[in-house]
């Protein structure tokens, strides 16, 4: 399979949509709180944070659930990616003519068949 293709079922996956270690330990510990297994001020000895800090998180959490901690940027594509019309645009001759090649190796074919300097982000 060429590494230029992405497999099915992950067609409309868009950046990082999981929570971080840090995130799912803030929510399995909010969880111990919940079911009263745990006081605010252990979870905070837990979690490393200031009594202040973990209330501020106890509050998101009771409003919100897990996904309220996760981080706010999370699923979002970066300010930096090429737009979508652009990296078909671009991969479309790539696949077809480098489809054996790695990004690095096919970025390198490209940048010397044409003037334009290309990025390995764009064919990665």
């Amino acid at each position: 399979m060429s590494p230029f293709r992405v497999p099915p079922g992950r067609r409309d996956a868009i950046g990082r949509t999981g929570s971080s270690k840090k995130e799912l330990s803030r929510v399995e510990v909010m969880g111990r709180v919940k079911a009263g297994s745990l006081r605010l001020c252990e979870a905070a000895e837990l979690l490393e944070l200031s009594y202040g800090q973990s209330k501020r998180i106890w509050a998101q959490y009771r409003a919100g659930g897990a996904k309220a901690l996760q981080h706010g940027n999370c699923g979002r594509m970066s300010n930096r990616a090429y737009r979508a019309e652009f990296r078909a645009a671009v991969l479309k001759p790539v696949e077809a003519r480098y489809e054996d090649f790695g990004p690095t190796l096919a970025t390198e074919h490209l940048a010397a068949m044409t003037d334009w300097p290309w990025d390995i982000s764009i064919v990665a």
